[in-house]
């Protein structure tokens, strides 16, 4: 694999767990850096905000790995 292409992964990957942890669907960034890209794209989109129709309220989710919820 390419320096580029190894790069991009990399920075793709750190944007996940980023995100991952800001949004407070995992506790632990460490736990995250051993993830396939493809288990954190899972996560991150289980977990961006997701609003309701009625006052903005979030969808209350739940984590397949963690069995925690999270709003």
């Amino acid at each position: 694999m390419g320096k580029w292409m190894r790069n991009a992964i990399r920075r793709q990957k750190q944007f996940y767990i980023q995100q991952l942890a800001q949004s407070g669907a995992a506790e632990d960034q460490e736990q995250l850096e051993h993830w396939t890209i493809e288990e954190l794209r899972r996560e991150y989109e289980r977990f961006r905000p997701i609003w309701t129709m009625k006052g903005g309220q979030f969808h209350e989710r739940k984590s397949a790995r963690a069995g925690e919820t999270h709003h």
